[in-house]
């Protein structure tokens, strides 16, 4: 929507009653408008919060889930952006009848989905000073961006007003899922930009990514300056907190307890004394080394090394040495075991269900792996295996329809399926 228009609107504000819809226009360009609400009031505003919108139903895990279902489709990516109460992502039209959504349409749309309680939501906006575009709609209140500044204050919400986009960066307090108002009035005259709803998008605080509808449709993209808005973060939940010691592990990552777990006992460490790295690659070494641990730490039988790529003094050389041992593993036919190579997740599996069965352990397991569309991917030595592991519930899917068998193995996915692995086997370890 242009500026021209939104002066039109502006007029049209001379001729409908007070609580109308308001001059608002979602426009994702960078401006030196003067905000007309001084900072220190907009904080003022924002203080004494002790609810987080979690109030309402709706959670950080829900929020997470259904916009990652969607990241690369067109559910809501596309959607065209039509000021006004708009609420409608070309997934699912039904609220207006044909694809739009404004800025605030987008959110609204996703924490309804997500649990929202609107009506309770609603009834707290309306406790004070608000919009509704002049529609009849069902949810209209939840469509225009300045309600938000009202349900802060109205529901005593936890809110940060921060006095630039590079304030709220560095800040520390984003998290992926929670609301950003960029908010420069909530009573609107001729000639002025909108508030603007986003959802904050990135994996940690500092990174600039937001997910929201503006100019040119629903995108995932940065958060522009807006010189002159003052930046409000509406927390979803209470605040995450690091795990094990770990900055780049939470407490709501799905495989927190696994990284716990694995600092706990000793089993895996970190690449640095405070990263865990849980999206790096996991290698053959690597694997066997937790897997010997995880064993107590046997000495193998020979001091000699068969593999002509590892060295006595490697951390992981007692551990192939002891895999070979128990024929858990084996190495290539240049003589060489590849230490550095990166695992598989069906290699996983393999090397598993051999220690399983040099321990003689019970592996009679066998899961129809049908429902997997990638199942005609896994290597015909791993069959046998992947069956095993997704049966004993150590190796699951990625989705409800994808199992990935050679996909490399994550960090996290390694702690989780080791952790899953150890405690399903006899408490006292299996030399």
């Amino acid at each position: 929507m242009r500026k021209g228009f939104a002066l039109f609107l502006a007029f049209l504000l001379l001729l409908v009653p007070t609580k109308a819809w308001a001059a608002e226009t979602c426009e994702n360009v960078e401006t030196a408008f003067n905000a007309k609400v001084p900072f220190a009031t907009v904080q003022a505003r924002c203080a004494g919060g002790t609810n987080y919108l979690s109030k309402y139903g709706v959670t950080r895990k829900r929020v997470i889930a259904e916009l990652t279902a969607h990241e690369k489709d067109g559910y809501y990516l596309g959607t065209p952006y039509i000021g006004g109460d708009w609420q409608s992502p070309r997934g699912d039209p039904s609220y207006n009848g044909t694809p739009g959504m404004n800025c605030t349409g987008f959110p609204s749309y996703v924490l309804r989905k997500c649990g929202l309680n609107a009506e309770m939501a609603m009834k707290d906006i309306r406790k004070g000073s608000y919009h509704n575009w002049g529609s009849s709609k069902k949810y209209s209140v939840l469509a225009a961006a300045s309600n938000y500044m009202t349900l802060v204050e109205k529901g005593k919400l936890v809110a940060y007003a921060y006095e630039s986009r590079e304030a709220l960066l560095a800040g520390g307090k984003c998290e992926k899922g929670d609301i950003i108002l960029r908010f420069w009035t909530d009573n609107f005259g001729p000639g002025d930009y909108d508030n603007h709803m986003m959802i904050f998008w990135g994996s940690r605080p500092n990174e600039n990514k937001i997910w929201h509808s503006a100019t040119g449709g629903n995108q995932i993209g940065s958060m522009i300056p807006g010189n002159g808005a003052t930046f409000v973060l509406i927390k979803l939940e209470s605040p995450a907190k690091n795990v094990a010691g770990f900055r780049d592990v939470w407490d709501n990552d799905w495989y927190a307890e696994a990284v716990q777990y694995m600092k706990d006992t000793g089993l895996m460490s970190g690449i640095e004394e405070t990263v865990f790295a849980p999206q790096g690659i996991t290698t053959r070494g690597q694997f066997l080394a937790v897997l010997w641990r995880m064993a107590g730490r046997p000495e193998p039988l020979s001091q000699a090394m068969e593999f002509s790529d590892v060295q006595p003094e490697q951390y992981y050389a007692k551990a192939i040495s002891w895999a070979r041992e128990k024929n858990i593993v084996a190495g290539y036919e240049d003589g060489t075991f590849r230490p550095g190579e990166t695992l598989l997740r069906q290699d996983m599996a393999v090397i598993l269900y051999n220690y399983c069965n040099s321990m003689g352990l019970s592996t009679d397991a066998s899961a129809d792996l049908s429902k997997y569309q990638d199942v005609g991917k896994i290597a015909p030595y791993a069959r046998i295996a992947m069956k095993w592991a997704n049966a004993e519930g150590l190796i699951a899917g990625i989705s409800a329809t994808t199992l990935s068998p050679i996909s490399f193995a994550l960090r996290c996915q390694t702690a989780a399926i080791l952790m899953r692995f150890q405690k399903s086997l006899p408490q006292e370890p299996i030399l």
